[in-house]
């Protein structure tokens, strides 16, 4: 419990002290009436919702793989080696501290694209290292910095959309958007547990065995690197997608 508190109350005192937060004056006083219509509008006509939505939603899907406990129990023999592993991403944290500064030059979905690259690196050195410590705590730390802007940057995101809408007299709609962003989050997990069992199933895994079939290794492989990959690469079209979104927000 100490492991993860102490760093994240202290993160969170760095977010409350060095982000600053910017209230619009002039839009004090109004009540925003929001209707259903309204509701689905958003949802349909603004493409930028479901890539925010998307892109935070993949780190959620591979971390609900859990394929790291059956790599280290049937590819490296020891489960226990996967603490270790744990210990070593647990130093993404610090680099959230960079997060206001990069945020100066960078947008919000910029560093997630640049999270994903670097988690397709770290993936695919994953893929490579077999049963190396070395190797595999260096690819996990890699592939772990992508759940830091995903769940950090999500506001700063939504307020950008938000500004998006109400720039062309449509309701801001954050409420709506953040419960699109969640829902893919609970769609993300379901899949990714569903993925698992049906790919593992289809490698020949059986738990009941004392030795896994090589085909079961090999998809405990792929389940652990590979797919992974893939869905950073869909991180790395949505970063990329918004794009004329960023320039707009520059621009205005």
């Amino acid at each position: 419990m100490a492991m993860y508190a102490i760093p994240l109350v202290f993160l969170g005192l760095l977010r409350f002290l060095f982000v600053k937060e910017e209230n619009d004056a002039g839009g004090q006083g109004k009540e925003e009436r929001v209707s259903i219509k309204d509701i689905f509008h958003v949802i349909t006509s603004n493409k930028y919702v479901w890539f925010m939505g998307v892109a935070c939603m993949v780190p959620q899907l591979v971390t609900s793989l859990s394929a790291a406990t059956y790599y280290f129990t049937w590819v490296v023999g020891d489960i226990s080696q996967y603490s270790a592993i744990q210990v070593v991403g647990m130093a993404t944290l610090i680099i959230i501290v960079l997060f206001p500064t990069l945020m100066k030059k960078f947008s919000a979905m910029q560093l997630i694209g640049a999270s994903a690259f670097i988690a397709v690196v770290g993936y695919i050195i994953c893929f490579f290292a077999g049963a190396n410590i070395v190797l595999l705590a260096i690819g996990g730390f890699l592939s772990g910095m992508v759940a830091l802007p995903t769940s950090y940057m999500k506001s700063p995101i939504i307020m950008q959309i938000s500004d998006y809408n109400e720039y062309y007299g449509k309701p801001r709609m954050e409420a709506t958007m953040a419960a699109v962003a969640n829902f893919l989050n609970k769609i993300g997990s379901a899949f990714g547990s569903f993925l698992l069992g049906i790919m593992l199933s289809l490698g020949g895994y059986d738990g009941s065995l004392q030795v896994q079939p090589e085909s079961a290794i090999s998809m405990i492989r792929i389940l652990f690197s590979v797919i992974p990959a893939i869905f950073m690469v869909i991180v790395i079209i949505c970063a990329f997608a918004f794009r004329p979104l960023d320039k707009f927000t520059k621009e205005k």
